[in-house]
């Protein structure tokens, strides 16, 4: 399998050996030199169209490009796959660093875990799901969007996927007695990780 990009294969195998640029193989398809150029800097993929174009211009087959391109796409696509399998299972170390991190990054109310982390049957595909109470309120001078950007950003590097949850003090102390609200189950099914003394 070749895990060249189309683009990659047009340049080096048939537009190099001919001498030919990319403005003379936009003329000679009759289309735009920008979607050329796209595909040559792997910006854009084949389609059936272009594929077609390219097998009438050089004798091959349009089967072969599509086929390029397929093969680009699960070289991608594995590549990809190949990344989330490196993320790390949730562990206690996991915890005790976040925690940590979050800590110093916010100095929160407390940090409570819930989910599968906090029961224990966390599977190698689980993530962690956190409930930050922060000390303040959010609102128009104070942005709760913020607020969780920072703290993912302090957490950058730490490969388990992870849901974060932020509640000003008096919204968690509202929600926490609410039978169907997030807030009172992760207070219910949850642990504390972290706890202002």
């Amino acid at each position: 399998m070749d895990s060249r990009h189309p683009g990659q294969i047009l340049l080096e195998d048939f537009l190099a050996p001919r001498g030919m640029t990319q403005t003379a193989l936009a003329e000679r398809l009759h289309v735009p030199y920008q979607r050329v150029n796209q595909i040559i800097n792997r910006r854009r993929s084949l389609t059936p169209d272009t594929a077609l174009r390219l097998a009438r211009l050089f004798g091959t087959t349009p089967r072969f490009w599509l086929e390029r391109q397929l093969e680009w796409d699960l070289h991608q696509a594995s590549t990809g796959v190949a990344q989330i399998e490196r993320i790390h299972p949730v562990g206690e170390d996991n915890l005790r660093e976040i925690t940590e991190r979050i800590v110093e990054a916010v100095d929160p109310e407390a940090i409570i875990v819930f989910g599968s982390a906090a029961s224990g049957e966390a599977s190698p595909d689980s993530d962690i799901d956190l409930l930050v109470v922060d000390r303040h309120g959010f609102g128009p001078d104070r942005s709760r969007r913020r607020q969780i950007r920072h703290i993912r950003a302090a957490l950058a590097g730490i490969r388990v996927p992870k849901d974060i949850l932020v509640y000003g003090k008096e919204e968690f102390e509202r929600w926490r007695g609410s039978p169907n609200h997030i807030v009172a189950r992760a207070v219910e099914q949850g642990r504390i990780l972290y706890e202002r003394s």
